[in-house]
């Protein structure tokens, strides 16, 4: 439970300040003295109780990092200048932009382009954006290093190429503390980010891509390159020259038409995995040499390293020690020592996949994720998190069912990773009949001490559709915020990147929920006298807390009401003409970006007489 009664000397009162819970098993505090169940709050979103526990403050919120979409018509040019006039827009123009051109009398110099699922011809990239004036400058490369000589005035059409749903991502690392990130999104396409957003790095051939696998592999010279895995292809780029692409360095045993997963790694042996079909496949650097993938005498490639069952398709890897975990369409993970010329026992899972999904285009694929010893495996449909030593694996947490609003609902995983103790995930749920259900969208948490459940963060299209797709842990000591980069898909054809920040959320998006507290029943409904909230600090210009109360768990939230007197710290407020058997009670916490105290929720006291 997260709530407790207390005796006073004037009667009882019920003190909910269960926060560092997270959230239950079940809405109903009572489950906890079940086995197997665990108390908690109803809900939990957009709030900190990880820096001190026992509080429940606003979290820190997400910024698109991504750019957005645009498209103009092209007025004129300045040949002098090498600069585009633009009118009409439809978005705004942003540096690093991946842009097309059309029509028939564009500006001498740029020449008119396509963009597709497959492939996009004759790309630049624009820069020096005046949006007063309405200008911006033309480039040949994604570094915005090249200027196009822009020799004659001309009109036509400039549109954006946008990302689609990020899938995969890996990290070029070229110092200490200093990193580069890259994604591929589901049609294929490669972006990096540049310091300041995310920018497509022109491999514009992609026939077959799904956005199946990306990984950076580095020679023992320092040399790195990018290999991204199409259906049946993987591509590389040396990362010294950003869009530079070889096109189908090898051929993978997957046919062209399928779109399976090639997720890959680079292990602890300095070898690249990627999973294949039934298969593995893995390159490596040779003894004494320096790895070019233009020089086969300097690499061992080798198209079929491990074979899993023949009605296996690889999904998914993870290292657990010596060994490499490769998750499949089962409910098997097979242990592989890479050695071997077969993998060891499989560790089994109290769950299915199911061989429906293994023919859609982009299925259920499980995830796995090691923190130190044990690794953390999503698994199936159920919204289920298992954790095996790597011999046998059991349930270690279940994302809640009653959390959709109905019954038996169908969850997808998105995005995993792990950062300042923290299991991040993403997840997207279908309710049974098939239709979306737009509760779960964002990007979920657990505390590895506490095991505590909650959303950390609603993402910036500010809705819960969609899901997480994609989680990058930053690492570095000047990350702002919770340190991450986020994918997202928002379920309307919208698609993005967002990175934490160090602004907190402002307006309203923070709030707990208690438990269904049970107060009365058919014959006997109770009303309380009255309800007060209780802050660590005083609330600053520009916060508020807010009560509500509901009868049920599917019910309408009723204000209470809304505090925001500078500060304090506590603030009481009446119970007026309400009946309750069921009585649960929502906190929202507004926070403010100048000089903010987190709206620091210490308890929400009832009282009963």
């Amino acid at each position: 439970m997260a709530y407790r009664f207390e005796k006073t000397e004037t009667g009882t009162d019920i003190v909910i300040d269960g926060w560092e819970k997270g959230i239950g098993d079940a809405p109903y505090g009572q489950m906890s003295q079940f086995a197997g169940f665990t108390g908690g709050l109803a809900d939990l979103r957009n709030v900190n109780i990880i820096t001190s526990p026992g509080e429940a403050s606003v979290n820190f919120a997400t910024a698109l990092n991504s750019l957005g979409s645009f498209s103009a018509t092209v007025a004129s040019a300045d040949a002098s200048a090498d600069t585009v006039t633009y009118s009409s827009a439809t978005g705004t123009p942003q540096s690093g932009m991946a842009v097309v051109f059309a029509g028939g009398s564009l500006p001498t110099g740029i020449t008119a382009g396509t963009q597709s699922a497959s492939a996009d011809t004759n790309v630049y990239w624009i820069g020096n954006i005046n949006t007063s004036a309405q200008t911006f400058k033309v480039y040949s490369d994604p570094t915005l290093s090249s200027l196009v000589n822009i020799t004659n005035t001309g009109t036509g059409t400039v549109a954006s190429i946008n990302m689609t749903q990020p899938r995969h991502w890996t990290t070029v690392t070229s110092a200490p503390n200093s990193f580069v990130y890259y994604i591929v999104d589901s049609v294929g396409r490669v972006w990096y980010q540049n310091g300041t957003s995310w920018v497509f790095v022109n491999n514009t051939t992609r026939a077959n891509a799904n956005g199946n696998g990306l990984v950076y592999f580095q020679a023992s010279n320092g040399t790195g390159y990018l290999f991204v895995f199409r259906n049946a292809l993987i591509d590389y780029m040396p990362t010294a020259t950003i869009g530079t692409w070889t096109y189908g360095w090898k051929t993978m045993n997957t046919a062209a038409g399928t779109a399976n997963s090639h997720h890959a790694l680079v292990g602890q042996d300095n070898v690249a995995y990627y999973c294949d079909g039934a298969w593995l496949g893995s390159f490596f650097e040779k003894s004494g040499q320096n790895f070019d993938p233009s020089s086969g005498t300097t690499f061992t490639w080798t198209q079929q390293a491990l074979a899993l069952p023949t009605i296996e398709i690889a999904q998914w890897l993870a290292e657990l020690g010596v060994s490499l975990l490769v998750a499949g369409v089962r409910n098997l993970i097979f242990p592989w020592d890479r050695t071997s010329t077969s993998f060891n026992y499989p560790i089994f899972m109290a769950d299915t996949f199911g061989y429906g999904s293994m023919a859609n285009a982009q299925p259920n694929v499980p995830k796995m994720m090691t923190i130190n010893t044990n690794t953390y495996i999503f698994m199936g449909n159920r919204g289920r998190i298992y954790i095996t030593n790597g011999s046998q694996a059991q349930l270690f947490k279940k994302v809640p069912d009653f959390l959709s609003g109905t019954v038996e609902p169908y969850f997808t995983w998105g995005g995993v990773g792990f950062n300042k103790n923290q299991m991040y995930f993403g997840i997207l749920a279908t309710s049974n009949d098939g239709t979306a259900n737009n509760n779960f969208g964002g990007l979920w948490a657990i505390d590895m001490d506490t095991n505590a459940l909650r959303l950390v963060n609603q993402l910036s299209y500010g809705s819960y559709a969609g899901y997480c797709t994609l989680y990058i842990p930053l690492t570095t000591t000047g990350a702002t915020g919770f340190g991450f980069y986020a994918g997202w898909d928002n379920n309307a054809s919208g698609y993005g990147i967002d990175s934490s920040s160090s602004s907190p959320y402002t307006g309203g998006q923070s709030y707990a929920i208690s438990d269904a507290i049970p107060i009365g029943n058919y014959l006997s409904k109770y009303t309380p006298t009255n309800i007060e909230y209780k802050l660590s600090v005083p609330m600053v210009s520009g916060e508020s807390v807010q009560l509500l109360s509901a009868q049920h768990i599917n019910d309408t939230y009723t204000s209470i009401g809304t505090d925001s007197t500078v500060g304090n710290i506590s603030f009481t407020f009446p119970f007026t003409d309400w009946q309750f058997q069921w009585l649960l009670i929502k906190a929202v916490l507004t926070s403010t970006a100048s000089s903010p105290s987190y709206a620091r929720l210490k308890e929400v006291r009832i009282h009963m007489t």
